[in-house]
């Protein structure tokens, strides 16, 4: 497939359409990760919910084990999905967002001010964008979190009643 344009676009409009697209790569960016760390509160929130309802149930048995090791597991997994979906996508707005800053040289010495970048980066950091690593700690702490309640489930079935 050709992708070569006929069409003829001045610098001026290219810079407006590089812009908005560099806005719009920005926009995905803070909202991938703002509904990241909801999906994570949220599905934590039902893990305990889950938690909680089995360590007041009366009496525990081996089915309501089952239910509670299942809901907390697929909590878990559904939100690991999730997470590495916003980090898979974050990652495809991070790349356009470096394209648009390339193409406006705005991580170039001199394009701007003299002697310096408008975007600090070191001379290894230039082709790298914004790194993801509050996303890491979500994903470890939710499934943790999620194991450990999984594992509270378990102790308090075995555990003998009083």
């Amino acid at each position: 497939m050709d992708f070569r344009s006929s069409l003829q676009i001045s610098d001026d409009r290219k810079v407006e359409i590089v812009l908005k697209l560099l806005e719009s790569s920005r926009s995905q960016i803070m909202t991938w990760h703002n509904q990241a760390y909801v999906a994570t509160t949220a599905s934590l929130g039902l893990v305990f919910l889950v938690t909680k309802v089995w360590m007041s149930a009366s009496p525990e048995t081996l089915a309501g084990l089952l239910a509670c090791e299942v809901a907390i597991t697929a909590f878990a997994v559904l939100t690991q999905f999730y997470l590495r979906s916003a980090r898979d996508n974050y990652n495809g707005n991070e790349e356009n967002k470096l394209k648009c800053e390339y193409a406006l040289r705005l991580k170039d010495e001199n394009a701007y001010f003299d002697g310096a970048r408008f975007y600090w980066a070191e001379s290894g950091e230039k082709d790298r964008g914004m790194p993801f690593r509050d996303m890491p700690v979500l994903r470890w702490a939710h499934a943790i979190a999620s194991f450990l309640s999984g594992v509270i489930c378990l102790i308090a079935f075995l555990s003998p009643k009083m």
